[in-house]
């Protein structure tokens, strides 16, 4: 009898087991072809032109979640006993605090479950004064899960995206018509991560039935970024991505003359190389979008593999209408360091225009896509870049985002 009892007692330790467990501002740089552009101060090293650029940490991954049949998510630990007779218990507590418990025999995982009441009895002998001895059984219901099915039943596991949805949205319906200096810029576009602004009173807001827009002068016989257009470039801080969403409304004012091309805004990273300045593979690059004569749409991007020093066009086959509002949209993924997967899509009006899979951003993970370049202007480097008359265009609804905009 003291044998039962011992074995008894040790089913019973074995069950008790099973409970849950608590668980400022920039140099300049030669720009594009020849001029000057502000560059992001850095400390990563002077670039070859002297200047530097600034390199933004990416964000931190989330945590794993598991994801339930009902489409809810939390995060689970979960503990494993042997038992004495080979079997296994996992005991599973979540966020919550919630726990359960699955047997199994080293047979496939049940995908039904019905509950079984297991009795562990403990039995103990006395002996009396007389000699006689007496036994009392005291038993215990333990309530454990049993399988019903031999249908294997897989845990799925996954890493939650970081939610970066439209983390930057700029229209300017709440800003007051008129000038739209460098303190409008840096109170719209994130004050402190405005790391260079420079409107020199070509930017103003204008209202139009309604609806307020930001409108950009490029003067008669003016090109590059001194004397046309508009830049500044705002760092993406903890929103730093490998993979990243830009949109915007562009509308290109009259009977506009495009004459041999100017640049629009963009997403870029590292040092962002701009002017002339080619990647190397570990300092940075730019993908920023650009017109052409004719309005020709190209993606201007600067990368280690591009054929000259100046960024390499990546043909939309689409030109810009004049005086039409126009939505374009621009996807960039990151390449593996050192390898040419990188992704450089683009849309307008929602109908794709762009698809380049080949892309060599860099060779290593030091970077990724961690800025927003506003930058606007003729040019070129020389004065057949410049228009012939004062030109306008338009600007509204810009959006960065982890995810699709217009599509």
């Amino acid at each position: 009898m003291v044998g039962v009892a011992c074995s008894m007692l040790f089913v019973a330790l074995v069950f008790s087991a099973c409970g849950s467990d608590d668980a400022g501002d920039s140099a300049l740089a030669n720009d594009d072809d020849g001029l000057t552009t502000p560059r992001i101060s850095t400390d990563v090293g002077p670039e070859p032109d002297g200047d530097t650029g600034e390199t933004v940490a990416n964000a931190s991954p989330a945590a794993p979640l598991v994801v339930a049949a009902d489409g809810t998510t939390s995060a689970e630990q979960t503990d494993t006993t042997v038992t004495a007779d080979g079997s296994t218990i996992d005991s599973t507590t979540d966020q919550a605090g919630s726990s359960s418990t699955a047997t199994s025999n080293g047979d496939s995982p049940a995908a039904t479950d019905s509950p079984t009441t297991t009795i562990a009895a403990t039995t103990t002998t006395t002996t009396t004064a007389a000699g006689e001895a007496t036994t009392a059984t005291t038993e215990t219901a333990t309530t454990t899960t049993a399988a019903t099915t031999d249908t294997t039943v897989q845990q799925t596991t996954t890493t939650a995206p970081v939610d970066r949805s439209a983390f930057l949205s700029v229209n300017f319906q709440s800003n007051a018509t008129g000038n739209y200096g460098d303190d409008q810029v840096r109170a719209d576009w994130g004050g402190g991560a405005v790391r260079y602004a420079t409107t020199e009173g070509r930017a103003t807001i204008v209202d139009e039935g309604g609806n307020r827009f930001l409108r950009v002068a490029y003067p008669d016989g003016k090109f590059g970024n001194d004397e046309a257009g508009a830049q500044w470039v705002l760092s993406l801080g903890s929103n730093a991505a490998e993979e990243l969403y830009v949109s915007y409304r562009v509308r290109f004012v009259g009977n506009f003359d495009f004459v041999r091309g100017g640049k629009l805004p963009g997403l870029a990273g590292g040092a962002g190389n701009t002017g002339g300045n080619k990647p190397n593979g570990s300092d940075g690059w730019s993908g920023r979008m650009m017109w052409r004569s004719g309005g020709e749409a190209v993606q201007y991007v600067y990368h280690p593999d591009q054929p000259t020093i100046y960024g390499e066009d990546f043909d939309w086959n689409r030109a810009f209408p004049p005086n039409t509002w126009v939505t374009v949209e621009t996807r960039i993924r990151m390449n593996t360091p050192g390898q040419r997967d990188g992704v450089v899509q683009s849309w307008m009006n929602g109908q794709q225009v762009l698809n380049r899979t080949d892309v060599r951003f860099r060779d290593t993970p030091d970077f990724a896509i961690d800025q927003f370049r506003f930058e606007t202007f003729f040019g070129g480097n020389s004065a057949e870049w410049a228009p012939s008359k004062d030109e306008l265009i338009d600007f509204d609804d810009f959006i960065v985002s982890g995810s699709p905009i217009t599509h």
